[in-house]
């Protein structure tokens, strides 16, 4: 049964278990009827669009308990959730709760890739400071009150630490970003490790598989215009500024 906003809150205050397990029939429904959880997830991206992060990620977490996540519950919804939980809290600093958030992300699914490449910018930053903006192109910080030798062991063992989830991204869907920034992050890491063999090898298969992707997507729009304009002849349906004069009136009919 396909539940109203309105309905859905007071089923919330009522019996607030059964209104989580409504949600997915929710998700089915018109997109006009939009229940309060995701209103509120809304109003929490919101949030954080805005430079709110700390009032928006609150928002995210107390709508995590109000699904039941912990418990098994609207798992498509939570790990959404949970994966933009990750990087806002990695981009606060707090490295360790975007590890703990990251974790929650259900694998295997639609989130996954995006959560393994977070955890292990997370781990990299077991100071609290936040992942590299952009491209990573520098080393993960570290405490600045830390001996040299202190530093370089934590670097080693931070960066050995995020292959971890990184390598796991190698073989997935190359049309997905964070298997594509994964690719590269690989070979950073193992630059960084003094593995430069090994990281111009995952150079070079990223660079392939990139150039493999863009071809595959370049190959697919022709087609898809192929066959659209293909239909338009057919049909009768062309564009405007096109010849339709130029249309036999047998297959115009």
């Amino acid at each position: 049964q396909v539940l109203a906003a309105s309905e859905w809150q007071q089923l919330q205050q009522d019996n607030p278990r059964l209104a989580n397990s409504a949600l997915p029939a929710m998700a089915d429904a018109e997109p006009s009827i939009e229940s309060a959880a995701y209103a509120l997830y809304n109003q929490a991206v919101g949030l954080i669009s805005q430079e709110r992060a700390a009032e928006g990620l609150t928002h995210l977490e107390q709508l995590a308990k109000e699904l039941d996540c912990d418990g098994g519950h609207a798992l498509l919804q939570c790990d959404r959730i949970h994966t933009v939980l990750g990087y806002g809290r990695l981009k606060q600093g707090e490295a360790d709760a975007a590890i703990t958030a990251f974790r929650r992300v259900d694998s295997p699914g639609p989130y996954a890739s995006s959560a393994l490449l977070g955890f292990g910018w997370a781990v990299l930053a077991p100071t609290g400071l936040a992942m590299p903006a952009g491209s990573a192109s520098q080393p993960p910080p570290v405490a600045a009150s830390q001996t040299p030798e202190q530093q370089a062991r934590l670097r080693r063992q931070a960066l050995e630490a995020a292959l971890v989830p990184w390598t796991e991204l190698i073989g997935r869907d190359p049309t997905d970003a964070a298997v594509d920034e994964g690719a590269i992050a690989v070979p950073w890491a193992l630059q960084h490790l003094g593995l430069d063999g090994q990281a111009q090898d995952f150079y070079n298969r990223a660079i392939e598989s990139l150039s493999r992707t863009l071809r595959r997507v370049g190959n697919a729009q022709d087609e898809a215009r192929s066959q659209r304009s293909s239909a338009q002849w057919q049909t009768g349906d062309v564009p405007l500024g096109s010849h339709a004069w130029e249309i036999p009136e047998q297959l115009a009919d």
